[in-house]
């Protein structure tokens, strides 16, 4: 791939001729950069050792990896996109092995893993507090309080105000949503660049919360329908929703219970949350 030259840097030779430069490596941000790490990796990852890891690609979900030992045991190497989870099982065998991936892994590619089963950590937007091997409490303090920060900086969300009153604690959205959706279905209004680009950013940091709090799924499924016949109205309704979750971060909605039986109560009881509002 050929590529201008940075800043700064000459932009062509003696003749005037405009020179550029031949790229030898992938840049991250570039558009075959992902699929390039992707290969690269996933050579390494099931290639036999000495010169890879001897890991096993799921044909069902080519981001998971698996490798079984002989003396018992597997370990679990799961990506997504720039991050990925290592697990393995409690046996020795196991656990050996998980030792000698980090190993291989941080030699090969740099990559540094952080402390193995932490009380608390923070994995995509994700507070995750452990209750041992068989719970788990996931909730969005950190990332909602990032967004707080982001799109209201000059304004208290957490309590209640004229602007935010005390009503936006409990609730994501209400009628009004619905009004505005309806209004801005039947007028196909013609946002300026300026609030497209508003909107879709608010809009897209929340929709990556949605997987933690389901329960402003309906708010945003509506205000994405309008995304490019958004209004200020609908930016208010976003805005709301943020200082719904600012107001409610700390709520823990969803604990996986691993025991055989335990997580199919549980999956049970999350599809039963209600969604509606009004």
């Amino acid at each position: 791939m050929l590529a201008w030259p940075p800043p700064d840097f000459c932009e062509a030779d003696e003749r005037g001729v405009e020179i550029l430069w031949l790229m030898l490596s992938p840049l991250y941000g570039q558009a075959n950069a992902g699929a390039i790490w992707n290969r690269t990796l996933n050579d390494f990852l099931v290639a036999p050792e000495p010169g890879g890891l001897g890991f096993e690609r799921n044909v069902n979900d080519p981001c998971v990896y698996t490798r079984t030992e002989p003396g018992g045991g597997r370990v679990t190497y799961a990506l997504y996109v720039d991050n990925a989870r290592l697990y393995n099982d409690p046996t020795p065998a196991a656990r050996e092995l998980a030792g000698r991936v980090q190993s291989r892994l941080k030699e090969r590619f740099e990559i540094k893993f952080g402390e193995t089963n932490p009380k608390e950590d923070y994995f995509l937007g994700a507070n995750r507090i452990s209750h041992g091997p068989h719970a788990t409490t996931i909730c969005c303090d950190t990332y909602i309080g990032s967004m707080v920060e982001r799109y209201l900086p000059d304004v208290d969300a957490y309590n209640p105000s004229k602007r935010f009153p005390g009503l936006y604690s409990d609730t994501p959205a209400g009628a009004d949503l619905t009004a505005n959706y309806e209004a801005a279905i039947a007028l196909c209004p013609e946002p300026t660049d300026e609030l497209k680009k508003r909107y879709g950013s608010l809009f897209g940091a929340l929709l990556h919360t949605i997987k933690w709090r389901p329960e402003i799924s309906a708010a945003l499924g509506l205000c994405g329908t309008c995304l490019t016949i958004c209004t200020e109205e609908l930016y208010a309704n976003l805005e709301r929703v943020l200082v719904y979750l600012a107001r409610t971060k700390k709520q823990e909605d969803w604990h996986h219970v691993q025991r055989a039986h335990g997580w199919r109560q549980e999956a049970a009881r999350l599809c039963r949350r209600q969604l509606d509002y009004d």
